[in-house]
Order: structure tokens, then sequence, then C-alpha cells
């Protein structure tokens, strides 16, 4: 969750990203969408830069905290305000919006990677 007009990670939140990121680490191979979005508040054009730098600045968290991650294998993309998750209407909805999900770029790693644990179980 970001402040309003912000980019900068909530270090109250850091520790959520913290763990994504000891996730991440355990799944080298994966390919990833950082996915920034925003509430309406202000222009679409504002908006849309603003996501790609809460997108960014999750990226660049990875990076510095997180040596073993190939950065080069996430991409940052900023959505705007095209896809609320929450009523802009409300300030919980708004808080709601200004958000970055993941997208894993090929799934099929994980199901290798799932498997090839199994396999060490036995």
């Amino acid at each position: 969750v970001f402040a309003s007009s912000s980019a900068d990670i909530d270090m109250a939140n850091s520790g959520i990203l913290t763990e994504i990121g000891e996730t991440l680490s355990r799944w080298p191979a994966l390919k990833m969408e950082i996915i920034g979005h925003t509430d309406n508040t202000g222009s679409a054009s504002f908006n849309q830069s603003l996501s790609q730098k809460r997108a960014q600045a999750v990226q660049d968290f990875f990076q510095a905290n997180f040596s073993d991650i190939d950065i080069a294998q996430y991409t940052a993309i900023g959505q705007g305000e095209d896809n609320p998750i929450a009523d802009n209407e409300t300030a919980e909805g708004r808080q709601a919006n200004r958000r970055v999900e993941f997208k894993v770029l090929n799934p099929t790693e994980l199901k290798k990677e799932i498997e090839h644990r199994k396999l060490l179980e036995r």
C-alpha cells in the first residue's frame, strides 16, 4: 500500500515485501511482472506515471535486498487507475487501489519445481 500520490514504499509494509522476496529467492527460474496501480485521484497521465514508479520501487526493493534474485527476470509495469479492486468513492477503496500485484509469466516453472521437491521428499 502506498500513500496518495507517492511511490515511496511504506516501511510499515516492507515486511510483506521481505516475505515475498524470500519466497521469490526460492524460485530462481520465475519470470515475473510487477504491476503498479493507483486510485483515481489525479489525472490519468499522472496516475500512469505514478503506477510505473510504484512497480519500479518494488523491483528496486528486491534488487537492493535480495542479491540472489535475477532482477532481469522481472518487469515493472504501470497500469495506472484502470484496474481498481475497490470502490474509488471511499477512502478505504482508494487506499486498496494503491497497490502492486505480481504475475508469474512462466507458471510451468512452478509445476517443475513442485514435482522436483516431491521427488526429493521421497
